[in-house]
Order: structure tokens, then C-alpha cells, then sequence
């Protein structure tokens, strides 16, 4: 993607709880990338099932993300598996 990210970004998208459990997928492997592009990242993350994650720019150039999960439509913060995928 051609969004600038760095921890401190994806700590504040995902909160600081989320970051860590993101960060223990990304080290074990369980993310997949399967479509990158300076306007788009599709990935899943193996989790207790597959996690199907999206993160995209909207008109205005500000990130978008989306997972199947059923945590994020709970919150105001990207879920784990969202982090996961922007580490």
C-alpha cells in the first residue's frame, strides 16, 4: 500500500491490546497476503478460523480496513487481525 504506516500508527488505528495480539500473528506466520497494491492489501489471517482482512484508501487518501471477524463491528479500533496485516 501507499499509505505511510509504523507501529505508532497501527497502535493508535488498533489500540495498544489489539497491536500485541496482531504482532503474535504476524511472528507465527498466520498472515497470508494475497493481493497488495499502492491502493489495496487482501489478506487472511489464521486465527481460530481464517480471517479475511481488507485495507484500502478512500477518496480522501485515508486508510479504510475491514475484517471478517465479528470484534471489529464491535469497536471503534481496527482489530488484531488488522494489525496483523499492517505489520
Amino acid at each position: 500500500m501507499d499509505i505511510k504506516i509504523n507501529q505508532k500508527i497501527i497502535k493508535e488505528l488498533c489500540g495498544s491490546v489489539s497491536f500485541k495480539r496482531g504482532e503474535a500473528y504476524y511472528r507465527a506466520g498466520k498472515v497470508t497476503i494475497h493481493e497488495h497494491s499502492a491502493d489495496l492489501c487482501r489478506a487472511t489471517v489464521k486465527g481460530t478460523e481464517d480471517f479475511r482482512v481488507t485495507i484500502d484508501k478512500d477518496e480522501a487518501g485515508r486508510m479504510q480496513t475491514s475484517c471478517s471477524c465479528p470484534t471489529l463491528g464491535d469497536f471503534s479500533k481496527s482489530c488484531q487481525h488488522v494489525a496483523g496485516v499492517l505489520l
